[in-house]
């Protein structure tokens, strides 16, 4: 009854100390934990409580791994309109099946192209704010960490974020193409990532958007900072973000945010001192 609800989900709180105290008896009995808990959390609540009530812990993963891949799967069947059951009609499960997901794409536990699709399953058919969210978790982690700790995954998500693109830009242009553009868009914003990888995915990634959303109010300062390494590549992201602006008809443009990559572009000389010189008479006209 009630209770042994209640016990089942306290036991799925406790998930990543069992691991630690009772590591033998917790594998031994996953199955019976863990089992119907994507599709029925209400009913089977241990793996809904331990997504939802924990952070991912790298050294339980490998073993937890089939279960969020019975998650995504499931996920996954809801996304594409099977005929699942799935008790989340507040997208709870889904939004921290992709935190915990993220996560481990970015200390190099899982990625896209792996056997058992964990990471395509989550992010193709997550709710768009769950995958945001997910993307916005990277950006904060990477603020406020050391350079050092984060530099060392900086490869996981390059290549994430590569993949991740590349399906977007398969997708047929829509409002939920843009949204999930935009989202993605936070990791142009996101520090120590290299700044090759990030001019080069960053311009596929806002060149998919169709009209002004949030990637530009992010990354304007992180765009300054690209723009000292290579001046031209950073402006092809920057022209877009305000193009977009400008065609909105509701232009924020901070000038100190701004200003430091035109002011690059410029000091380049050339065809490209030009376009922005251009660029900056159409803001000069511009009802801002």
């Amino acid at each position: 009854g009630c209770a042994a609800v209640a016990v089942a989900a306290s036991i799925g709180r406790a998930i990543p100390q069992l691991l630690w105290l009772a590591r033998e008896w917790t594998e031994a009995n996953l199955a019976r934990l863990f089992e119907g808990g994507a599709i029925q959390p209400a009913l089977r609540p241990t793996w809904g409580m331990y997504v939802t009530g924990t952070h991912l812990r790298g050294p339980g993963f490998p073993v937890l791994r089939p279960w969020y891949a019975a998650a995504a799967a499931a996920a996954a069947a809801v996304g594409a309109g099977g005929s699942s059951s799935l008790q989340d009609t507040e997208g709870a499960l889904t939004h921290a099946l992709a935190e915990h997901v993220i996560v481990a794409v970015m200390r190099g536990l899982c990625a896209a192209g792996d056997a058992d699709r964990v990471v395509e399953n989550t992010f193709c058919r997550a709710p768009i704010n769950a995958r945001t969210h997910a993307y916005w978790l990277v950006f904060r982690n990477w603020s406020d960490g050391p350079a050092e700790a984060v530099a060392k995954m900086s490869a996981n998500v390059i290549a994430f974020w590569d993949w991740r693109v590349g399906e977007i830009e398969r997708q047929a242009p829509s409002d939920e193409r843009d949204q999930d553009a935009d989202g993605l868009g936070i990791l142009i914003a996101t520090p120590h990532l290299p700044p090759a990888d990030t001019i080069r995915l960053g311009r596929r990634t806002v060149g998919l958007l169709r009209a002004k959303h949030r990637t530009g109010t992010l990354a304007w300062e992180r765009l300054g900072d690209l723009a000292r390494v290579d001046a031209a590549g950073t402006f092809e992201i920057v022209s877009i973000l305000i193009d977009l602006e400008l065609s909105s008809g509701q232009v924020y443009l901070p000038f100190d945010e701004v200003a430091p990559s035109l002011r690059a572009a410029i000091a380049a000389r050339g065809l490209l001192r030009d376009r922005v010189l251009a660029l900056i008479d159409r803001l000069g006209v511009a009802d801002l």
